[in-house]
């Protein structure tokens, strides 16, 4: 006896010493099957009305239905974020997620991980080795869902489509992570590496409070890799840092960011 499963044909293989009986009543079919130690009884007519339902034409007696089951993603809902350290090809998959949260980053089916902090420095998360176009979100804290004033990171295409971000910790603080695509047709299975790096930090003018006093300068070297995002969010939403000019004479005065390594932002 087989069994047609939502996805197609199961084979089912009955133990030895099992007794079948097939009878016929005026408006359905049993089976009936008997061993030591079971006996079960199937109505083929129900069968016929799901049979039915799946588009097919139709199920010969001795076929009945068995449903397959899709497994959950543990971790679609924030609330239920996966808790992680430091991990190196972490895998997963987002195929069947589906999308809760702010809306801060992503709109995409997205899963979540609530990470502590293992050093006090800048740790990197990192999707490389992912299979679809991937979007990540870092969020300072562990609360369901994050103001967008929480968002530490969002980004899009570090390298080949997929994610990465870097940001400060605090050994032993947690921080939400998550986990998506770049529209909601970017899904499947990806990898995650977490690494927290003690010898590195936030740059010393992170934030707006802290600008950093500059004149004339020429080639100034500056890094936003471990910085966050602070301000009006008037020109840019993104990890930045601050200066202070004091003007050496009345004049026009020209900033200019040539010669960075990445596709800059300035105002």
């Amino acid at each position: 006896m087989s069994y047609v499963s939502f996805l197609g044909l199961l084979p089912w293989r009955k133990a030895p010493n099992v007794r079948k009986e097939r009878f016929e009543t005026k408006n359905s079919y049993y089976l009936k099957e008997d061993s030591i130690m079971n006996s079960y009884r199937l109505n083929v007519l129900l069968v016929c009305a799901l049979t039915l339902l799946l588009g097919l034409t139709h199920v010969a007696p001795g076929v009945g239905v068995r449903p397959v089951i899709i497994p959950v993603v543990g971790n679609d809902d924030c609330d239920k974020a996966k808790p992680v350290g430091d991990v190196t090809n972490l895998p997963f998959n987002t195929t069947q997620a589906t999308f809760d949260g702010p809306g801060h980053c992503m709109v995409s089916p997205n899963i979540w991980y609530c990470y502590t902090a293992t050093c006090t420095g800048c740790a990197t998360v990192s999707l490389a080795g992912s299979s679809f176009d991937t979007m990540l979100a870092i969020y300072d804290g562990n609360t369901c869902y994050p103001e967008a004033s929480d968002m530490l990171k969002c980004n899009d295409d570090y390298s080949d489509r997929t994610s990465q971000a870097t940001f400060p910790v605090w050994a032993g603080s947690k921080y939400l992570i998550e986990v998506g695509g770049w529209s909601p047709a970017d899904i499947g299975p990806g990898l995650m590496t977490i690494n927290c790096d003690a010898q590195s930090g936030p740059p010393s003018n992170d934030d707006l409070y802290d600008a950093e006093p500059v004149g004339n300068v020429t080639d100034m070297p500056f890094d936003t890799t471990c910085a966050t995002f602070d301000g009006p969010g008037h020109c840019m939403v993104s990890p930045n840092i601050w200066y202070e000019y004091t003007a050496t004479s009345t004049a026009d005065v020209t900033v200019s960011l040539c010669g960075s390594s990445f596709d800059t932002m300035l105002a």
